[in-house]
């Protein structure tokens, strides 16, 4: 694993039902934070093809191995883990996915966005247009993300909101002197020479 990789992760569960060797390699991590702990390892580096066993069940390199066969594999040896694994199946395996910087950071993003979006619906409209001014860079990207879709919905929100509102703004403006004593008693401030 590369330095780019945060202490944040997430559980992966895996079931090998098929007869036959897994298709997966170990490989013992030395130094950093996960100095000692067993990862799933692939040949030349590159992530487990689609159609691949590995890759069917949905795991990647650099995966930890916690658990096997409902045994804490923590503290185990790579040749320890193989053997436990043995060609008996099925067998179930939990896996630790340490996540990218990156992708934390895209998560947290997104996290922001929808917040900020839900909280426009609470008669806070101005955090709709904060929301598409922050990720305007989002609103403006050609690939679907989520993050895109709640800076475009806040823009799109903003947008029909400011309507009813700058409508509300010029109709009391005009009007309010021919509302009598009702237009004085909505008006914050009432105009000298009124």
């Amino acid at each position: 694993m590369g330095n780019e990789t945060s202490q944040e992760s997430e559980r992966v569960e895996a079931t090998f039902t098929d007869e036959g060797p897994l298709g997966i390699s170990m490989a013992t991590l030395r130094g950093g934070s996960l100095d000692g702990k067993v990862v799933i390892a692939s040949s030349g580096g590159e992530e487990f093809q689609p159609d691949s066993r590995a890759g069917l069940l949905g795991l990647k390199r650099d995966d930890v191995f916690v658990e096997v066969r409902g045994t804490n594999v923590a503290e185990m040896s790579a040749a320890d883990i193989k053997r436990l694994i043995g060609i008996q199946r099925p067998v179930h395996m939990v896996f630790d996915r340490y996540l990218p910087a990156s992708e934390i950071k895209a998560r947290r993003q997104e996290s922001v966005a929808q917040k900020r979006f839900f909280a426009g619906f609470l008669l806070l409209p101005w955090l709709w247009l904060v929301n598409a001014f922050h990720f305007r860079k989002a609103v403006l990207s050609p690939e679907p993300s989520k993050l895109r879709y709640y800076a475009r919905a806040s823009l799109v929100a903003c947008g029909a909101s400011a309507i009813p509102f700058v409508a509300w703004v010029m109709t009391y403006l005009t009007q309010w002197t021919s509302w009598g004593p009702s237009g004085d008693a909505i008006s914050i401030v009432i105009p000298k020479g009124a």
